[in-house]
């Protein structure tokens, strides 16, 4: 009976970790979104990654094309020996936890990226600027939290385009969540470009 459900438990694991992801290419790793419109995402793999990323736009396998469109939960996560991430074009989400840990020192953001997860860079250490490109669309950051970039010391933003993020209406004090609260006290260049028309409530406000 005991010999049984190790061999159940066993079988189960192993099935899970093969659940990670779909197939690979020499690089990255990737799962499937939707075969009929032939979308997958990049997601952690059997190693961490190391140096200087370039997310790709699209991946060849067994024939088939399939455009990248979002960096999965956790992808780079505590990737230490990642120093840079160039984001493709293709992407349009990137998911919680996406590059925290890493050891990047800029991020920019592209205009073709519509929706940014929970702390996609907490606890970046070398993080001091970050660009988010110009365009008229509106990028929405999705946090539960106010820690999209906790721990990072980033002295430079550039802000491109509108942003919404959460709203807090909880009694007895209501607030919204920030990207930018949990930024420490290394901020102390703020540009916006012309795109921008609103600036939305307690965005800078602990920076006051």
């Amino acid at each position: 009976m005991h010999k049984s459900l190790l061999t159940l438990f066993l079988l189960f694991s192993l099935f899970v970790n093969a659940a990670t992801y779909d197939f690979h290419d020499t690089q990255f790793f990737y799962k499937r979104i939707s075969e009929a419109d032939k979308t997958v995402e990049l997601v952690a793999g059997d190693a961490p990654y190391t140096g200087d990323i370039v997310l790709p736009e699209h991946i060849n396998t067994g024939g088939q094309i399939y455009r990248v469109v979002r960096v999965g939960v956790g992808a780079f996560r505590d990737c230490s020996e990642v120093t840079s991430i160039h984001i493709s074009s293709s992407i349009t989400h990137i998911g919680e936890y996406a590059f925290s840990g890493t050891a990047i020192t800029r991020l920019s953001i592209p205009a073709n990226v519509t929706r940014i997860d929970d702390r996609i860079c907490a606890q970046c250490d070398s993080l001091k600027e970050l660009i988010i490109e110009d365009d008229t669309t509106t990028l929405a950051f999705k946090a539960s939290d106010n820690f999209m970039f906790y721990g990072c010391p980033i002295s430079k933003v550039y802000i491109g385009r509108n942003l919404t993020y959460k709203y807090r209406a909880s009694y007895p004090n209501p607030r919204a969540e920030s990207p930018f609260e949990s930024v420490g006290s290394t901020l102390t260049d703020v540009e916006l470009g012309d795109n921008v028309t609103v600036i939305y409530h307690r965005m800078f406000s602990k920076f006051e």
